[in-house]
């Protein structure tokens, strides 16, 4: 891997880990679904840069991702495409306080959910895991003797 190629990791793994945080903070403060959307739609595209570059670069890294446990990080090449075309329609939000109000009234936290494989666009995903998974295989990935990660 090329220097400029080791920085382009470095800069997307740190994108990947601030759009998180964005995601985090934002779920915080609103229960607008396209506030969410945004970071949502961030995480997929940094986090699929990472894994494209690493991809390119290391032949392990290759080998390992088309193991059963690299599903989740095939099925986010899935998930950033329908960003870049259908983000809104593989997410909802569920909780918080709805109208029409109806009994019995509970109030939860906002969450957001993937939708269930039924429930989405046409195209049939490999994978819809929660982006959490995709922070651990980039975790395990770093921790693989000789992994590109552990430099970036």
């Amino acid at each position: 891997m090329t220097a400029a190629a080791t920085g382009l990791v470095g800069i997307a793994l740190d994108g990947f880990t601030q759009a998180r945080i964005r995601l985090t903070r934002t779920l915080e403060e609103t229960k607008n679904l396209y506030a969410i959307t945004v970071p949502v739609m961030e995480i997929a595209y940094w986090a699929r840069t990472v894994d494209e570059q690493l991809a390119k670069a290391d032949p392990a890294y290759m080998r390992s991702r088309h193991k059963p446990a690299g599903t989740v990080i095939r099925g986010l090449q899935w998930l950033r495409n329908q960003s870049t075309h259908a983000l809104p329609l593989t997410v909802r939000a569920v909780g918080g306080l709805t109208a029409p109000i109806t009994t019995p009234i509970t109030i939860t936290p906002v969450q957001v959910f993937w939708h269930h494989a039924d429930q989405l666009p046409p195209e049939d995903p490999n994978l819809l895991e929660p982006l959490e998974d995709v922070a651990q295989w980039f975790a395990a990935e770093r921790a693989r003797p000789g992994s590109l990660l552990a430099a970036a």
